[in-house]
C-alpha cells in the first residue's frame, strides 16, 4: 500500500497567499498558452453529463514539457457549491496527487485573465474598470493587477453591499500593490474613465454597451456568452479590432448558441498574442474568457511541487500500488 497525497483548500491556503506563488502560476498558464502554439499540449473541449437538475461537468489536459496530464470535475447542481476535483497523473499514468476545494480553479481562472490584460491591455494601462463586485471579482482583480502597473480600480456593481465587501476586501490586497480602489457612479462612467475593463457578473442581459468604448481601449469578460444570455453588447465583437479566446474548442462547441456566432471567424486564440507581434496600442481588444482545458492541471501540479519545497503537508488516503 501507498500513500496519495489529497490537498484540501485549507492546506494550501498558506502557498496562495504567497506572491511568488501567484506569479508562478501566471507563468504556468502563460507557458501553457506557448506550448499549446507548438502543439504541446492537450486541451479538448468539456464534457457534460446532464441530468435532471443539474450537470457533472469534466475538463481534461496535459503537458507534455511538464509530463503531467489529468482532470477536473466540477457539478451545477447547487449554484453556490464551488468544490472541485482535480486529478494530477505523471505521463507514466502514476496518480501523483489530488486538489478538493474551489482555490485551485479560481486561481487558475484569475491567472487566464491574467495573461489576457498582460498581452492585449496597452503597456501604459492605469486605470482598471470592473464590473461586478462578487467573489469571483474579488479572487481574480489582485492576480490581474499583477501584470500592468494600474494606479486604479474603479468597482460597479447593482449592488452596493458587494461593492462596499469588495473595497474593504480587494481594495486591502490592492492597496499593497499601490493601488487605489474607488466606486464608479455607473457603469458608462466606469468604461469611460478606464484604460482596461472587466467584467464578472451573473448577468444575463448586457452590463457594457458597443457605443461606450473606444480605441485603446480592452475588455475582458468572464460571465455568459450565449446568443440568449450575455454580459456583454455582441456588437462589441464587431467593433473590436482584436477578439481573443483561450479555448476556441469550448467556443466551437457552442455552436449558434454563442452570442458571437457572427463573429466567429474574427476569433483569435489568446495564444496567438503571447510572444507574438504584441497589439497596437490603438486597437479595440476584447476578450473571451472560457476556460483552457488542461490549465487546471498544471497549476495544481506546481502547487504540488511548491508545496513540496515548502514542506506543506496534506491530508492522506491509501492506494493499492
Amino acid at each position: 500500500m501507498g500513500s496519495l497525497p489529497v490537498f484540501t483548500d485549507r492546506e494550501i491556503a498558506p502557498l496562495l497567499s504567497e506572491d511568488s506563488t501567484v506569479d508562478a502560476v501566471i507563468s504556468e498558464v502563460e507557458e501553457f498558452m506557448r506550448d499549446k502554439k507548438k502543439g504541446l499540449v492537450a486541451s479538448p473541449q468539456r464534457f457534460v453529463c446532464e441530468a435532471r437538475d443539474g450537470e457533472l461537468v469534466i475538463t481534461a489536459g496535459g503537458s507534455e514539457r511538464k509530463k503531467v496530464i489529468g482532470l477536473r470535475v466540477y457539478s451545477t447542481f447547487d449554484p453556490e457549491d464551488r468544490e472541485q476535483l482535480i486529478a494530477v497523473y505523471g505521463m507514466d499514468g502514476a496518480l501523483k496527487a489530488l486538489f478538493i476545494g474551489s482555490a485551485v480553479g479560481a486561481l487558475r481562472t484569475a491567472a487566464i485573465n491574467a495573461v489576457a490584460m498582460k498581452y492585449l491591455a496597452r503597456y501604459d494601462a492605469k486605470t482598471l474598470g470592473v464590473i461586478g463586485a462578487g467573489r469571483q471579482a474579488r479572487s481574480v482583480v489582485p492576480v490581474v493587477c499583477r501584470v500592468r502597473d494600474f494606479q486604479t480600480v474603479l468597482i460597479h456593481s447593482l449592488h452596493e453591499s458587494s461593492t462596499s465587501n469588495f473595497i474593504k476586501n480587494a481594495g486591502q490586497m490592492l492597496s499593497r500593490l499601490g493601488i487605489d480602489t474607488r466606486r464608479a457612479e455607473s457603469a458608462e462612467r466606469l468604461v469611460s474613465d478606464a484604460d482596461a475593463v472587466l467584467t464578472v457578473t451573473t448577468s444575463d442581459a448586457p452590463v457594457v454597451k458597443a457605443e461606450w468604448f473606444r480605441a485603446g481601449q480592452h475588455l475582458s469578460t468572464m460571465g455568459k456568452k450565449f446568443r440568449e444570455a450575455h454580459e456583454i453588447d455582441p456588437l462589441l465583437l464587431s467593433k473590436a479590432d482584436i477578439v481573443a479566446t483561450d479555448s476556441m474548442k469550448q467556443i466551437q462547441s457552442y455552436g449558434e448558441a454563442f452570442m458571437g456566432y457572427d463573429y466567429r471567424d474574427k476569433i483569435r486564440e489568446l495564444g496567438e498574442y503571447v510572444d507574438g507581434e504584441g497589439r497596437d496600442d490603438r486597437a479595440l481588444s476584447v476578450f473571451l474568457s472560457i476556460g483552457l482545458a488542461g490549465t487546471e492541471v498544471v497549476v495544481a501540479n506546481r502547487l504540488l511541487e511548491i508545496a513540496a519545497k515548502a514542506g506543506i503537508a496534506s491530508s492522506e488516503v491509501l492506494v493499492t500500488d
